[in-house]
């Protein structure tokens, strides 16, 4: 049932077959909207002047305030994490940002949960293939063109379904000394935490001589990677012995490097960081 004014102003009742009928002789001015337009993203939506103005302020004191590089604004995260703020917004209406954005510890505390949970995963994973002996691991310790601060990282890879799976489990500052004993107590402890076995794991590695004597007592198979860098390497200074202007190159690329290195907040500001193989 429905009711409506008639021409008079007295209201009267309808029934569903007169509503029908009503229905289909109806003709409408434009075509009707469908709920689903209102809550759906529309794709290519024109903004104007004045919004588009806005956006590149807001991006511009991203860049300045935060001493980020240009190219945080490609950042997939960032890019992520302003999509949900939009969504927050269409749903909420024009919110304040502190009562959305979280505070630094409150976010540290999510990403190590967020770290936790990885990790158990990996170990469930790594427990199937254990069994069958398909478990193997490689670690490196890499230090940062920035603050030079030294991170061991633990890569483990494990076969599901005939597929390599591989995941990075651990990495961590490493302030200490990066002795054999230190990288050895580094590694024995991540094959405790995932059940593996403290020797017959099979581990890839690069040639330091640290790293070699810290898994001496492994299964130790060379990084292919790395080998074939030690021949190109060997290769491109024999070249360099013979060919003046190609040692001229490699000399000005080496003092390029340096000073982008030594030079504060160079490196950082850059896409991609530059390194000299020499």
């Amino acid at each position: 049932m429905y009711k409506s004014k008639t021409a008079d102003g007295s209201v009267k009742l309808y029934g569903t077959t007169n509503m029908t009928d009503h229905a289909k002789h109806c003709s409408p001015a434009g075509q009707q909207k469908m709920i689903t337009s209102f809550i759906k993203r529309k794709p290519g939506v024109k903004f104007s002047d004045a919004d588009r103005s806005a956006v590149k302020e807001a991006k511009v004191r991203l860049v300045v305030e935060a001493g980020v590089s240009f190219a945080i604004v490609n950042n997939p995260g960032l890019r992520h994490f302003a999509q949900q703020m939009i969504l927050i917004g269409a749903k909420h209406g024009n919110v304040a940002v502190d009562d959305v954005v979280y505070g630094p510890h409150t976010v540290r505390n999510a990403v190590f949960r967020k770290m936790s949970e990885c990790q158990e995963l990996i170990k469930t994973n790594v427990a199937t293939s254990a069994q069958e002996k398909a478990v193997s691991f490689c670690t490196d310790i890499t230090t940062d063109d920035v603050n030079k601060n030294s991170y061991s990282d633990f890569t483990v890879f494990w076969v599901e379904n005939w597929k390599l799976r591989h995941a990075m489990y651990k990495c961590e500052n490493m302030p200490e000394r990066h002795t054999a004993e230190n990288i050895k107590k580094f590694i024995d402890k991540n094959l405790e935490e995932l059940g593996l076995s403290l020797n017959d794991t099979p581990c890839t590695t690069d040639k330091g001589s640290n790293v070699i004597a810290a898994t001496k007592s492994k299964v130790h198979v060379d990084c292919v990677c790395h080998r074939l860098n030690t021949v190109i390497d060997t290769a491109w200074k024999k070249v360099m012995s013979f060919d003046t202007e190609i040692k001229h190159l490699n000399e000005f690329s080496h003092d390029l490097v340096r000073y982008v290195n030594q030079a504060s907040g160079v490196q950082s500001n850059l896409p991609t960081t530059l390194k000299h193989g020499g």
